[in-house]
């Protein structure tokens, strides 16, 4: 419904799109695989690169769909990964961009893939099909953030409607993705029970808010009535974060519904994070068109 009404909005039909999807079955994760080999003094090749990175490619999907397993329940036989990803080689402990022309016995790639439950693909599949569109990349935003922020460290937080992903990033190379079961859907459920008004009344109101249209008494009294939903979002950010490891750049880019929320970010600035709001759609339709074509 939502191309279609792009389509009508336009007046233009697409014949290629490129498109991202929301985090609750959309998923990116980072992980490290190592990788030992046999004669440490032959030099690589281009052969045995391409098995080799083939091979932890493979061993990190395998790595993800399991441990995202024991986390949502999926079986890992109905997930599908769209993309992977090396962000980062080690050979022997030193960083290297190409593993072509090296020895070395140990070797470490740090890899980012994206995947989603299979049923969820064969339906977008199946729609790109019927509106006679060819899919040219489903692109989640986690992807292309190093080729927009090359050095920056920090946190990279997207609230959704019902989960909030965040990516942290170590001098333009991402280490954890993660998520949790909060956003910006909680904020409108939370107000259309205490006013006692319908749900998307709840949401109006919630990005009304968010557009500063409101008076600043109706504001107090929308983030009063929204306190703990943003107090357990902070704690459960924090609590990932802690799980993360150690944060030394405390520098924090945040955007989607709910994100404006006056008590979201402000325990974190009271804690010396610098906090970056990020308002504008343009920004993140750059990304993903930029990694679509890369």
């Amino acid at each position: 419904n939502a191309i279609l009404d792009i389509q009508k909005g336009t007046g233009r039909k697409f014949k290629k799109i490129i498109f991202s999807l929301p985090p609750d079955f959309f998923k990116a994760r980072v992980v490290s695989q190592l990788l030992e080999r046999n004669d440490p003094k032959k030099l690589i090749g281009r052969n045995e690169e391409k098995k080799i990175r083939a091979e932890v490619i493979k061993k990190a999907t395998d790595k993800i769909a399991l441990l995202h397993a024991k986390k949502s329940g999926i079986s890992p036989s109905h997930l599908n990964f769209l993309s992977s990803i090396v962000l980062q080689v080690k050979i022997d402990g030193y960083g290297v961009e190409n593993i072509i022309g090296y020895g070395g016995r140990s070797l470490e790639f740090r890899i980012l893939s994206v995947f989603m439950p299979k049923n969820y693909a064969r339906d977008f599949e199946a729609i790109a099909k019927e509106l006679n569109l060819r899919i040219i990349n489903i692109a989640h935003p986690f992807e292309g953030l190093s080729q927009f922020f090359s050095k920056e460290s920090g946190v990279f937080v997207d609230v959704g409607g019902d989960v909030t992903q965040f990516c942290l990033m170590d001098k333009g190379i991402p280490i954890v993705i993660e998520d949790f079961n909060i956003g910006g859907r909680n904020f409108s459920e939370t107000l259309s029970h205490a006013l006692g008004i319908s749900e998307e009344s709840g949401r109006n109101l919630k990005e009304r808010y968010s557009n500063r249209d409101l008076t600043e008494d109706v504001r107090k009294k929308v983030e009063d009535i929204c306190a703990p939903v943003a107090a357990d979002w902070t704690s459960a950010l924090k609590e990932q974060l802690t799980k993360s490891g150690n944060i030394v750049h405390h520098k924090m880019h945040i955007w989607g519904g709910g994100s404006q929320f006056f008590g979201l970010t402000e325990p974190l600035s009271q804690e010396h994070w610098e906090i970056d709001h990020i308002s504008s759609p343009q920004f993140f339709n750059s990304i993903l068109i930029t990694h679509a074509f890369k």
